[in-house]
């Protein structure tokens, strides 16, 4: 919850900076997911459980607060083009 807020401040104060902050965090975390359950698929270890469920829900708590800006928004207001 306190991650939602966090990143709904960042999206109101700078939506273009949140962009950025949103794919860069995003992608990384979810490939340092995808690594670590193929590397747990081939050979478990000792991680424990929680710290897969903390890679996902910072995952989805980003893309969530993403998604419920825009609907709210109405889009992305650095990629409207104004004459």
């Amino acid at each position: 919850m306190v991650e939602c807020m966090v990143w709904l401040a960042v999206w109101l104060l700078n939506d273009y900076l949140a962009a950025l902050l949103t794919a860069i965090l995003g992608s990384m975390v979810f490939a340092v997911w995808l690594i670590a359950q193929i590397s747990e698929y081939l050979e478990p270890s000792r991680v424990p459980s929680w710290y897969f469920s903390v890679l996902l829900t910072t995952l989805l708590a980003t893309l969530a607060t993403a998604g419920f800006y825009v609907v709210l928004n109405g889009g992305l207001d650095f990629l409207m083009v104004n004459y």
